[in-house]
């Protein structure tokens, strides 16, 4: 896969609340591409997709590691959280960024 193909899937989101970090754009599999944060003192994951953006998805997470060698890169799913639909990116992002607001409580 070259950059251009990338490029076809949107920018990278560089706001987020504090706390959280994150707004890459990852490939996820299969040619599919989706925009994920995280926080890591919470162990939440929040994300949308953006080849079908209709759904932000909040998960909690287990980050592999112990103590300050613990990597949000490196993540195993314990359960799902919350999910608010949304229609297209643009909304999407909206979303996420409301349901990071509210579930990274206020900090």
């Amino acid at each position: 896969m070259d950059a251009n193909e990338v490029s076809e899937h949107g920018e990278e989101v560089d706001i987020a609340p504090a706390g959280w970090e994150g707004g890459d754009l990852a490939h996820t599999g299969g040619n599919l591409f989706a925009h994920e944060w995280v926080h890591s003192e919470k162990e939440l994951r929040v994300g949308y997709s953006v080849d079908d953006p209709s759904v932000v998805g909040a998960e909690e997470v287990a980050f592999e590691g112990d103590g300050d060698e613990k990597n949000p890169q490196m993540w195993r799913l314990v359960g799902d959280v919350e999910s608010q639909p949304c229609n297209g990116e643009e909304y999407c992002l909206e979303t996420a960024i409301e349901l990071m607001e509210k579930l990274g409580g206020g900090e």
